[in-house]
């Protein structure tokens, strides 16, 4: 069985109306959905109907802080599905692979188990029409997006917590997701199934909107390309926005720098 964790701050109605409204829609059980707030937040979550989630967990601010947190809430070997509060839904572009999202979930953890792999994610798109040719999963490193992930907890281990974006939290997905890489050599993800939601969309749960982020995200490209520049390159999007290519050049020694 899995867990569901959702760090949120400062948008109790848009969870309610998105993510909440999401795995009503899919059936989840609400018993498996914990949703992680600060205390001054408490009465306007207080707000959401109590039937859609098992409990309110009073964490920490700051997002990387708040993952720390739901990392040691939860027990060690733990299956915990980590949602932003915006999620609308996820799409399979291919319809013959379109299952139940519970069996999603139970499978993808199954696969981890199966790959000796403890991170699974989905292609960062939200228009199935670019993943419809897309291979079903790989195992190398690829860019998994912080909205919506699959992890086996090990919140023990030091090698995989996100440090160079622990301050900030920009392009912490990407620092997840090449620590995962580095330290288990495989991470799954599922290529044609998207994620909808609204990238950089409303405040950013506390982050900001696009244009408030580019200064911040330029520094931390710079930054992880610095520490790991044999497997990531850095690019500008069309939108102005500073992003990292992941490349693990399989059979070439990994160049780290933060060891």
């Amino acid at each position: 069985m899995y867990v569901i964790a959702i760090p949120s701050y400062k948008r109790s109605m848009l969870l309610l109306y998105k993510t909440l409204n999401f795995l009503e829609r899919h059936r989840i059980d609400p018993k498996l959905i914990h949703i992680f707030i600060i205390e001054e937040d408490r009465e306007d979550y207080n707000q959401i109907p109590r039937y859609l989630y098992n409990d309110l967990i009073s964490g920490v601010k700051g997002l990387v802080q708040q993952r720390e947190f739901i990392d040691h809430y939860f027990d060690n070997g733990t299956h915990i599905i980590s949602l932003d509060d915006d999620i609308e839904d996820i799409i399979f572009s291919n319809q013959e692979q379109e299952i139940p999202l519970n069996e999603f979930f139970t499978n993808a953890f199954d696969l981890c188990i199966k790959e000796d792999a403890f991170l699974w994610g989905m292609y960062p798109v939200g228009n199935p029409f670019y993943a419809r040719r897309n291979k079903w999963y790989s195992t190398h490193l690829t860019f998994i997006c912080g909205c919506f992930f699959g992890y086996i907890n090990r919140h023990k281990l030091e090698d995989i917590k996100c440090v160079l974006t622990y301050n900030n939290a920009n392009m912490e997905d990407f620092e997840r997701c090449i620590r995962y890489w580095y330290h288990d050599h495989k991470i799954i993800r599922f290529n044609t199934v998207c994620v909808k939601t609204k990238y950089f969309g409303n405040d950013g749960g506390g982050m900001g909107n696009l244009q408030s982020r580019i200064s911040s995200m330029q520094d931390s490209a710079r930054l992880l390309h610095a520490h790991y520049p044999s497997i990531t390159k850095i690019y500008l999007k069309k939108n102005g926005m500073w992003n990292l290519r992941l490349n693990d050049h399989s059979g070439q020694t990994l160049c780290i720098k933060d060891k």
